[in-house]
């Protein structure tokens, strides 16, 4: 006994008046657009067992042609920073609505964050770390056909360097020690390569290059002049790069005014005496010069 209710009549259902021996059954002359559900009941000589569960509603409507799933807007290749969340979308049309099923490198994903609205699919990596880097796909399915389209994902930060305001420009005594420390960041972890005045560095005798976790150091444990100059820290990764500089002068006494000494203006009491500055004039301006004097006949 197979019976029917339209959703607009209030709880009243119609029975299909024909012999039914079978479990299936076309049902004919159902009003057009009506939203129709069903429930069933067996019988035998004892009598009417008792109804199954109603059916949802369906909605009698002309069979529309199946269309293949068709990507109207595709998956673009995108990157994410490391802990950041991102949502991959892409636009499918097609007859019936289509099956959505995402893919990580091939493999089945799954999960309540992938959503099919008004034809846009979406799919939402929350908190992603170096494992959600990969290769994605979207595929639809329907009774006409299926439809794929891809892209590449790449979780990575642009490097980062932070020096303390103290350490950026530096003024030391001679034979003092230099060892600025500089914190960077970046996903993946940088390439750290120091310069000194445009020229690269490497870890040796005069100076020593450490590069940690999360900092970088470099150390001369006791300068010189010539360490005077401009040192750079890169750091540089595949999402980028970073550069920081770093000023050390270091001073100390004078040398000795470069000669000769010449004299002019020769008087009875007077004299006029001439020199050249240093080359070396300490890293830092002259305030005077000191020149003494000595009368031959005091020489010892």
């Amino acid at each position: 006994i197979l019976e029917f209710h339209d959703k607009e009549e209030f709880m009243e259902w119609h029975e299909v008046q024909e012999t039914i021996t079978v479990t299936t059954q076309k049902v004919t002359n159902m009003k057009h657009d009506a939203e129709i559900m069903f429930r069933v009941a067996a019988e035998n000589e004892v009598g009417r067992g008792p109804n199954s569960n109603s059916t949802r509603y369906v909605r009698i409507s002309t069979p529309v042609a199946a269309e293949p799933p068709v990507i109207q807007e595709p998956l673009k290749d995108s990157s994410v920073g490391l802990g950041k969340s991102i949502t991959l979308q892409c636009v499918i049309g097609g007859t019936p609505l289509p099956e959505i099923k995402w893919f990580r490198n091939g493999k089945p994903l799954k999960s309540k964050k992938q959503t099919f609205e008004n034809r846009v699919a979406s799919f939402l990596i929350p908190d992603c770390n170096e494992s959600a880097t990969g290769s994605y796909s979207c595929k639809a399915t329907n009774s006409a056909g299926s439809a794929e389209t891809s892209c590449k994902l790449v979780v990575q930060d642009v490097p980062t360097l932070e020096v303390a305001e103290a350490v950026q420009n530096q003024r030391l005594n001679i034979a003092a020690q230099w060892k600025p420390e500089v914190a960077f960041g970046g996903f993946p972890r940088p390439e750290i390569l120091w310069e000194k005045n445009g020229q690269a560095l490497t870890s040796g005798q005069k100076c020593k290059i450490f590069v940690d976790e999360k900092t970088t150091t470099i150390a001369i444990y006791s300068v010189e002049r010539t360490d005077t100059a401009t040192y750079t820290v890169r750091a540089t990764n595949t999402a980028g790069s970073a550069s920081a500089d770093l000023t050390l002068r270091v001073i100390d006494k004078p040398g000795k005014p470069e000669g000769p000494i010449t004299f002019s203006n020769i008087m009875a009491e007077s004299i006029t005496v001439e020199w050249r500055p240093p080359l070396d004039d300490g890293g830092l301006q002259l305030t005077k010069y000191i020149l003494e004097k000595c009368e031959a006949s005091k020489l010892i």
